[in-house]
C-alpha cells in the first residue's frame, strides 16, 4: 500500500493497492488461502498457490476521511494460521 510496510500509517488520495507476497517454508506446509481484512471484515479472499503467493488487489470500497486498518490473514493446509500487523490508511 503505497510502499507502507506492516505496522505503518499512510494517507492516500486513491483506492489502496495492496501488494501481497507470502512464502511458506516447505517444512511448514502449503498455503490453503489468504484473506485481506479491512477493519475486521474480509475484503478479498484468495486461494493459496502452494509454497508462495504473490498478487496485487485494489480496494475500491475503502471508505474516505476516516482511518481504516488492513491486515493479511493466512491459513495453511495444516490448519495453522498467521496474520500480519495492520497498516492504517486514511483516504482523503
Amino acid at each position: 500500500m503505497h510502499d507502507t510496510l506492516t505496522g505503518g500509517t499512510t494517507t492516500m488520495t486513491q483506492a489502496p493497492r495492496i501488494a501481497v507476497d507470502v512464502a511458506v517454508p516447505p517444512a511448514e506446509g502449503r498455503l490453503a488461502w489468504l484473506q485481506i481484512v479491512r477493519d475486521g471484515q474480509t475484503v478479498h479472499h484468495y486461494g493459496g498457490e502452494g509454497q508462495r503467493s504473490r498478487y496485487v488487489v485494489t480496494d475500491e470500497e475503502c471508505p474516505g476521511r476516516q482511518p481504516v486498518a488492513y491486515w493479511l490473514r493466512v491459513r495453511l493446509t495444516s490448519g495453522d494460521m498467521a496474520w500480519s500487523s495492520p497498516v492504517w490508511i486514511t483516504r482523503t
